[in-house]
Order: C-alpha cells, then sequence, then structure tokens
C-alpha cells in the first residue's frame, strides 16, 4: 500500500462545514475488498498501465500517476451537501503480498470503533446526527456485519446503529461474487510466485457462501430501519464477466438502479458531469434531506412515542446485557460478604454458563470469539428464549435484593436459576450442548481469570456433587498453576515415585512400551523415556522437573478422564530405571480387563484387519472415535498442554470386557472384539504445558513417527510446539480412521512414486492423493474436518512464521468449527 492509502486508513476526513455552521449529516464512505483506502475514490487522470486485478480493483497503483488524482468526495460531492461531514473509512484488505488475516466480524469492529472514536469528539447533543453509508462492493458487507454487531452490542454501539438513516449499496455482493472465484485464481498464482496470501474474505464473498446467506437473514430483520439504495453495474469487466450481478447486487422489497458502468467505474470520476455520479449523489441528497425530516420530527414529538419497537432477537441481545450486568452487581456483593461465599462459588459457574450459552447463540464474544447468529434467535423458538431470559433477569434481581435476608433465601433463588439455566440450555439442539461446555470449559481454565473462580469451585464439596466437571475443571486449574511453582507445593508430591522394586515387568520386545505387575497385584503398562545427552545440564534438571510435573498432571487428570474426555489410563506415578538410564510412565491397566497384554495400537489393530480380510468396522463406530478424539485433543489443549506425539502408534484400544474374560490371557484377540469406540491415549513422553516460557524438548522419532509431525516442524530447525502441530497429527489419525488402514499401507497403496522425504511435498501429497479418498469412504463433512485439521493455523502457508501464542480468540474459533462439524457426521 502506497503512502496515500496508508494515509486514509480508519477515518480520513474530505470535508467539514465551516466551524459554527450546523451539520445535517455524515457521510461515511467505506471501500471494497482488495483495494486502496484512496485510489477506491480516487480517478486518475492518466491512464495508468495495467496491473494484476481483482474485484475490479487496482493496488498500490499511485506511482502510476503523472498529475494529482481527483477524489470525488471531496471536489464534487461537497457542492451538493455543503452542510455535511463528508469521511471515508480505511482498512487494509489486500489478499496478495503482505496480506492481513482478517474476516469481516473484525473490519465491523474496526469501523464501529473508528465511528466512536470521532464522533467523540462532538458535543453530545450532535451524537444523535444521521449517518448515511455510502458502500463500495465488500464495503456493503461491513456495514452490514456492523449493524448487527451494534444490535448486538447495544451498550457500546447502539448508538451509532441509532443514528445510522441510510445505506447506499455500490456493487455489494450480498449473495457473493462471482468474482471471487477469479481472485481464488490471482492467490493460486501469488502462491505459486511465493508471495503470502490470505484468502479468508475470499471465501466470504464466494457466491451462496453460508457467511454472506446467514448475514442476509439477520440484515433483513432490520434493514427496514434505514433507507436504503442498491446500484449494480451493467458492463462487464475482465474475461467479460460481471464481478456482481443485479442478483446479488440488490435487495429484496429495496430500491434499485443499474449504472452504465462496470464494477471498477461504480465508485470513481473524473468530472462532476459524470451521469453515474449524479445518479449515487441524487440519492445522498435524498437521504441527507429525508434523515433532517426524520430527525425534526422525532424531536418534536411527545415523549416516549420515538421508541421503536424491537425485533426478537434485539430483545435477547437486550436481555443478555442486562442479566451479564446483573451477574457483575451480585458477585461483586457477594466476594465482600463471609457469608456469602458458598453462594459466591455456585454464581460463579452460573455466569460463565450463562456466557457460554450467549456465545453459542452469537450474542455475546467470549475471549474474542465470536458465532454467528444462531438459528433459534430466527425461528420461533426465539419466543421461548426471550420467556426464559425474562425469567431469569427476574430471578436475578430477587437475588440481588433477597442478599439481606440470609443465605438460605439466597440459596433457593439460586437453585430456581439453575432451574432456569438448564432451561435455556434445552432449548439448542443437542449437537450445539458440545460447544457450550467446551466454552464453558475455556472460560473457567482462562489464566487471565486467575485462581479465584477454580478455587472457589475446587473447594465447594455441593458443586462437586451436582456438577462434577467443574471439580474436574478447577482441579485442571490448579495443576496448570502448581506446574509453574516448586514441588515442594504440591499436596502429594511424594506420591509420585514408584521404586522399580515394586515393578514386576514382563520381557517384552518393545523397548518404547512394557506391560507387568505393580506391588504384585495391579496390572499396568509401563511407557518409558530415555534419558538423552543433554540431560545432565541445567536443561536436564528443568526436564526432570518436567516428568514430575507431568506425571501430576496426568495422576491428577486421569481421575476425571470419562468426565472431561480425556481418556486417559490412571497413572499411578513414574519409575526411574537408573540402569537403562530411563524414566517410565506408570499406567493401569482399565478394570475388567483379564490380560494386560490384550491391549493393540490403533495402527496395529487396522493393520490385522487387512491382514484378516476383515470387513472395516461400522462407520458409526468410526465417526464415534474420530468424534472422541477431536475432543480428547481439544479438552487438553484448554488444560493448556500440548500432546507433541499423537499417532494411531499411541491410541491403545482394548477388547470387550466379556470378550477378555473369555480369551483369559491370549495374546491372539480377534480384531473383531476390540471396542474401537472407547480409546486410550498414551505417549505422553514429551508433553509439556503450552506456555511459552516453557523449553521445547527437541523432537525425536522414526521416519514412519515422523510423518504424523506438522511439515514446519520437522522443516524449522528448532522449531518451538503450536497447537497446529498437534491438529496436524489429529487430521492424520482421523485419516487413517475414515480409510482403516495404517499410514504406512496408505502410502504405499496411494502414493507411490511420491513418498517424499520432503515434509511439505509429502504433506501436500496427502492432501492431494488421500483426503479426496474419504468422500466416498466416510463423507465430504468427514473429509472436511480432516482437511481443516491438516490446514489450522496454516501461518506459513500465508507468509507468516510460526508463532507459540495463538489468539485464544482464534483457538476458540477453530475448536468450535471442528466441535461443530465432527457432530454432524452420521452414519
Amino acid at each position: 500500500m502506497d503512502e496515500k492509502g496508508e494515509a486514509c486508513l480508519g477515518i480520513r476526513e474530505w470535508y467539514n462545514p465551516q466551524p459554527g455552521s450546523e451539520v445535517d449529516a455524515d457521510i461515511v464512505a467505506i471501500h471494497g475488498f482488495a483495494t486502496n483506502p484512496f485510489w477506491t475514490w480516487a480517478a486518475e487522470p492518466k491512464k495508468p498501465k495495467s496491473k494484476l486485478l481483482a474485484f475490479g480493483h487496482r493496488q498500490d497503483a499511485g506511482d502510476q500517476h503523472d498529475e494529482e488524482p481527483i477524489v470525488w468526495l471531496e471536489k464534487f460531492l461537497p457542492k451538493h451537501l455543503p452542510n455535511c461531514r463528508i469521511v471515508s473509512f480505511g482498512y487494509k484488505s489486500q489478499f496478495i503480498k503482505s496480506a492481513p488475516k482478517r474476516d469481516v466480524e473484525n473490519c465491523a469492529q474496526e469501523l464501529l470503533l473508528a465511528l466512536v472514536g470521532w464522533r467523540s469528539q462532538d458535543k453530545a447533543e450532535e451524537k444523535s446526527r444521521p449517518i448515511v453509508f455510502l458502500c463500495h462492493s465488500f464495503g456493503g458487507i461491513i456495514v452490514k456485519e456492523a449493524m448487527i454487531k451494534a444490535t448486538l452490542a447495544a451498550q457500546a454501539f447502539g448508538h451509532i446503529k441509532a443514528a445510522t438513516h441510510g445505506i447506499i449499496f455500490l456493487g455489494t455482493p450480498h449473495r457473493g461474487s462471482s468474482g471471487a472465484n477469479y481472485a481464488e485464481t490471482l492467490v493460486s498464482m501469488a502462491k505459486a510466485s511465493g508471495l503470502g496470501t490470505y484468502t479468508g474474505l475470499i471465501h466470504t464473498l464466494r457466491r451462496q457462501s453460508p457467511e454472506l446467506l446467514k448475514l442476509a437473514t439477520y440484515f433483513s430483520d432490520i434493514y427496514d430501519e434505514f433507507e436504503i439504495f442498491c446500484f449494480y453495474e451493467m458492463e462487464p469487466y475482465l474475461f467479460s464477466f460481471l464481478v456482481v450481478d443485479k442478483t446479488s447486487a440488490t435487495l429484496e422489497g429495496k430500491p434499485s438502479e443499474g449504472l452504465a458502468a462496470n464494477h471498477n467505474e461504480l465508485k470513481r470520476f473524473r468530472n462532476e458531469n459524470d451521469p453515474n455520479m449524479i445518479k449515487i449523489i441524487r440519492q445522498l441528497v435524498a437521504m441527507v434531506a429525508s434523515s433532517k425530516s426524520k430527525r425534526s420530527s422525532t424531536t418534536d414529538a411527545p415523549e416516549g412515542t420515538a421508541n421503536e419497537t424491537k425485533l426478537p432477537w434485539e430483545q435477547a441481545a437486550s436481555l443478555v446485557l442486562e442479566i451479564t450486568s446483573t451477574f457483575d452487581d451480585i458477585l461483586k456483593d457477594m466476594q465482600t460478604l463471609d457469608e456469602y461465599q458458598s453462594q459466591y462459588r455456585e454464581m460463579i459457574a452460573e455466569k460463565y454458563r450463562f456466557q457460554s450459552w450467549a456465545y453459542v447463540v452469537g450474542l455475546v464474544t467470549v475471549l474474542a470469539a465470536r458465532q454467528p447468529l444462531h438459528a433459534i434467535l430466527h425461528e420461533s423458538g426465539i419466543e421461548s428464549v426471550c420467556e426464559v431470559l425474562k425469567q431469569i433477569t427476574h430471578e436475578l434481581i430477587q437475588i440481588k435484593d433477597s442478599q439481606h435476608e440470609g443465605g438460605r433465601s439466597v440459596r433457593s433463588l439460586i437453585i430456581k436459576l439453575q432451574s432456569l439455566s438448564g432451561q435455556l440450555i434445552a432449548l439448542i439442539p443437542e449437537q450445539d450442548r458440545g460447544i457450550l461446555t467446551h466454552t464453558f470449559n475455556v472460560t473457567i481454565l482462562e489464566p487471565d481469570q486467575g485462581l479465584t473462580a477454580s478455587a472457589y469451585i475446587a473447594d465447594n464439596d455441593a458443586i462437586w456433587e451436582s456438577a462434577p466437571d467443574l471439580g474436574a475443571l478447577a482441579a485442571m486449574k490448579r495443576i496448570k498453576l502448581l506446574s509453574e511453582t516448586s514441588e515442594s507445593q504440591r499436596e502429594d508430591s511424594g506420591k509420585l515415585s514408584i521404586e522399580m522394586e515394586e515393578l514386576d515387568l514382563d520381557k517384552g520386545k518393545s523397548s518404547a512400551r512394557t506391560t507387568g505387575l505393580l506391588r504384585k497385584s495391579s496390572q499396568v503398562i509401563v511407557e518409558w523415556k530415555k534419558y538423552e545427552g543433554y540431560w545432565d545440564n541445567e536443561i536436564g534438571n528443568e526436564l526432570f522437573r518436567r516428568v514430575e510435573n507431568l506425571t501430576y498432571f496426568l495422576k491428577t487428570t486421569s481421575r476425571s478422564s470419562a468426565i472431561l474426555n480425556l481418556r486417559l489410563l490412571n497413572c499411578e506415578g513414574y519409575c526411574h530405571d537408573s540402569k537403562k538410564a530411563r524414566l517410565g510412565f506408570v499406567y493401569a491397566v482399565p478394570k475388567g480387563v483379564e490380560s494386560r497384554q490384550s491391549h493393540r495400537r490403533l495402527n496395529a489393530l487396522m493393520k490385522e484387519y487387512e491382514d484378516n480380510k476383515l470387513n472395516s468396522p461400522p462407520v458409526g463406530d468410526r465417526m464415534e472415535l474420530a468424534k472422541v478424539l477431536c475432543k480428547t485433543m481439544i479438552d487438553l489443549h484448554t488444560a493448556k498442554w500440548f500432546h507433541k506425539s499423537l499417532s494411531s502408534f499411541n491410541i491403545l484400544l482394548f477388547p470387550d470386557v466379556e470378550d477378555s474374560k473369555d480369551d483369559g490371557d491370549s495374546e491372539e484377540m480377534k480384531p473383531l472384539k476390540y471396542t474401537i469406540t472407547e480409546p486410550y491415549i498414551v505417549g505422553f513422553n514429551n508433553s509439556r504445558p503450552d506456555s511459552p516460557k516453557e523449553f521445547s524438548e527437541p523432537a525425536s522419532g522414526s521416519q514412519e513417527i515422523r510423518r504424523y509431525w506438522h511439515p514446519d516442524y520437522k522443516n524449522v530447525v528448532n522449531q518451538k510446539f503450536t497447537h497446529e502441530f498437534d491438529y496436524y497429527s489429529l487430521g492424520i489419525v482421523l485419516l487413517e480412521i475414515g480409510l482403516w488402514s495404517p499410514l504406512s499401507t496408505l502410502v504405499s497403496r496411494f502414493m507411490r512414486g511420491h513418498e517424499s522425504d520432503d515434509a511439505s511435498m509429502f504433506s501436500g501429497n496427502v492432501r492431494k492423493s488421500l483426503c479426496p479418498l474419504l468422500r466416498s469412504s466416510i463423507g465430504l463433512i468427514y473429509e472436511n474436518v480432516v482437511v481443516d485439521l491438516l490446514e489450522a493455523f496454516d501461518r506459513r502457508k500465508n507468509g507468516e512464521d510460526h508463532d507459540e501464542i495463538i489468539p485464544l480468540g482464534k483457538l476458540i474459533d477453530l475448536q468450535t468449527h471442528i466441535l461443530q462439524q465432527i457432530e454432524l457426521c452420521r452414519a
């Protein structure tokens, strides 16, 4: 972007009436996608040479002009609207070269914040001055999103929406653009040339994209509050296509007009007699006139008659804001009074649960993440939602007013509140409740919350009994904090170590995993971690401390594994085999399993199916296995830990309990007797907390194991581990499950001649040769989940270096998306 474009980022003022004169309205122009904020509105006196274009726009063309450009917002428009302030809003929207990572939501947030900051300088009586938006192309999508966001966040942005009188759309792709396909072609060309790119906004602009359809649905609920006019192009651009045709550029029931121009010519003009510009100005003048009339009638109206009736989902948004504020007031009062400490703990949990519900239905932002508005806010269910929200509001007010009556009265009201929360959750579809639970978990465990919330929850036995997941989450929170402190502060630090004399180990061929007995009675599996050469220095001391921390983590969380979806074997502790220079994590064999040697690695079980020519397990069972593993990885990350070694080698399966009893200690268990929907995750030898302060132990593994690693983890020297590396490994495992074949077999069967040692090429060949096979084997949705995992936060492809810290909002967005999609998989 050139200097002129940089100068137009944010609010750029083009015209302001003389000081002291009355201002009728604010005209705010917003440019489109992949454009320069200056050159969008500036006409070139001299025609420049052709340059790489997308959506009919030019990037960084400033050095091609010999004369001063003509900005019609500054030179022509003020003659027709002398009493209006005229500004433009600019944002970075390029997708070639240094493309920013952004979506519609954060562009809309930028616009609202810029307007709030700019208009905050006005006098109080001028803050209601009408706004008329002039939007070219994608700029119209941003304004629509901004109006919805202002409705949901009325406390912060409601006055911007209330002041908005009119919107003029210039070639806005309300239903998507055929130009998006052209832009994607340019992206492919740019990537081939080594240029960083970002396609998120392009995907939004695809014709009939889900994002645009949802936006259109919810904007249709509020667009009658604004005066709207749509202009559309009638002349084709490159390759003889209309970038945005009439069908996509118009809104049902709203006036529109075609302009004799292509998409690029809709928004900049060389002379004041341009017929297209005159038509646009005519609509602007009319909107400003009608806004003055409306403002006058509203001012003259009797008090109380100017309020507009809110739509049901707007009512829901207002109720959510009121409920959140009341929760905060109650908690603030309770925190200072000793007699309300038990109620305080329960109210914390209820607040987080309510916020999680509001996030799922799209009414609040949680930790910088946001969901689109849920269908229940648009269908008949909205009435039930509003009714329950009103009851919750009533109960909270009762709790607030009853605090002086004593704890017993407040306690009974909290029970009613919990019942209403259950009703609210029951209104959303079952497949979305997992997202609610996950959001609740993340909120409780978020480091910025400190130990306060989890400590209160952990100390309350009543909450543990009514909601054991809270107790487990609190324990996980404590583990994360205690892992950063000394061993002496742990309550049971002396119980972690197991003496080698207490173990009776079986003889076996594997150096990585051994079975045996603990204290002559308990069946165990021991996973070994060999010493490395660097363990005799300070780093080695840190790694020994990490072994204790990891054992403490595994031992504590495995007790709640069934609740938290972590699918861990119960960890008994760790042992130190000094003779063989190795440490061992000791796991108990699940209860009911007769033979400790009957377990199978997932990849070995798949190989047995193939060797015995057995049909693959039912599709439904394979989907369930995939769901369990997705939830496990997400919950592990929620607990602030990396696995670092996920593969089908580190997923153990056991036979059904009854089958296990029948066969005794036999090692020849038939594959069909194994329950694939109840896996156990092992291989935590290199696992560590996700803190950026943690030392990242160098990875090691065979060529076969390294195929599960993200290409950037393999290729980059001293690359620290990041979240996407775990998700990439998970994607490879889900690929194996979907095709029910070990990765080694798939590579030899379908990638012969393409088993490149180059990690990036191998990863690309997996996506090109193996992922498409999933569609016929297990379905398109499942295939998309695998691809999304393999490409999670693909920052290097987008021209970025890996950074261990991924913004929590982006992490929640990905986790929510994966959970939503995997729940849609049905046999």
